[in-house]
């Protein structure tokens, strides 16, 4: 029996050493580990899905992975946030962030909030733009307002959703010159552009990368408070005594619970692939504005814009 009882404890005593020996030699698991899931909640082809996937394509030798893109357009961005803000905080999930997420989150629907992510870096920032066909006879802003003002709830406007921030901005320009417009309703810049060019409507509202140097578009202006380093040549609305500024944002976020040093690690590398030559390189020509700003400092500016976006979202009762 006695000698039962030694081999018993022999046993264990290995079985101890074994554990201590394995976990003493072996490091945490280390991420990432395998690629990264990306959910851009707006159509492929326009301005935040061209921004993210050529700063993700850099990106990847900085963290040391593949990221797997998908677009999943709806809801004005609320169909692809409720998928981000409900997937796994393991840093495996990663989401475009935009101004319309603030909107969702300043609205009464509380489906999904900027509340529901970390923010880990900003890419771009830029001021909301009106372009015309080039080739329409409208010359400047004041000739497109003379127009709309003779043919009342006529004029039909391109903008991504109804609710966001280019159907804040529309419903803010009739609010300062007592005009009406058609409000039509779309997935992302790229159907905008692509109904503005098939015209199907008179303006479109978009950004100013999408717009700033197209041959086939003449952007009227720009609503913000200076003229965009990236459209120099475009009068902003303060220009045409209208105190209209509605500038956005693309951003990347986690959802809320993530590690921080998932966090972290995340938040270093963006921030190396952002001051890379080859990124910046790669913004600059295909003039997505680049503008960094950290996760820590991003997270500030959305809770800055959201009393400015409950204001915004009163025009619509």
């Amino acid at each position: 029996m006695k000698k039962t009882v030694k081999t018993l404890v022999g046993v264990v005593c290995l079985a101890l050493m074994g554990t201590l020996l394995f976990a003493a030699g072996v490091e945490e698991e280390e991420y990432p580990t395998r690629p990264i899931y990306v959910i851009v909640p707006w159509a492929a082809g326009g301005g935040t899905d061209i921004t993210i996937r050529g700063f993700l394509n850099i990106a990847e030798d900085h963290v040391g992975t593949t990221f797997n893109v998908t677009n999943m357009p709806g809801g004005v961005g609320l169909v692809g946030w409720a998928e981000a803000a409900q997937a796994d905080a393991d840093g495996y999930t990663l989401a475009a962030l935009t101004y319309d997420l603030i909107v969702h989150s300043a609205s009464d629907d509380e489906t999904v909030s900027y509340r529901d992510f970390i923010p880990v870096v900003t890419i771009a920032q830029y001021p909301q733009v009106l372009p015309v066909k080039v080739d329409d006879a409208w010359e400047d802003f004041e000739e497109f307002l003379d127009f709309a003002a003779s043919r009342p709830g006529d004029v039909r406007i391109g903008l991504s959703g109804l609710g966001g921030i280019h159907h804040q901005a529309l419903l803010t320009i009739e609010r300062e010159t007592g005009i009406e417009f058609r409000p039509i309703p779309f997935r992302g810049g790229a159907e905008s552009t692509a109904a503005l060019l098939g015209g199907d409507v008179e303006a479109a509202f978009l950004d100013v990368p999408e717009a700033a140097g197209r041959p086939d578009v003449r952007v009227l202006v720009q609503f913000a408070a200076v003229r965009h380093e990236d459209a120099p040549d475009i009068p902003t609305a303060r220009e045409f005594d209208m105190d209209i500024d509605f500038s956005s944002f693309r951003s990347l976020g986690v959802p809320k619970g993530t590690p921080e040093s998932v966090v972290d690690f995340l938040r270093d590398k963006f921030d190396q692939t952002w001051h890379s030559d080859e990124f910046l390189t790669w913004a600059h020509d295909a003039g997505v504005a680049p503008s960094f700003m950290s996760g820590a400092d991003t997270q500030v500016m959305f809770d800055s814009i959201f009393p400015a976006v409950q204001e915004a979202l009163k025009l619509m009762d």
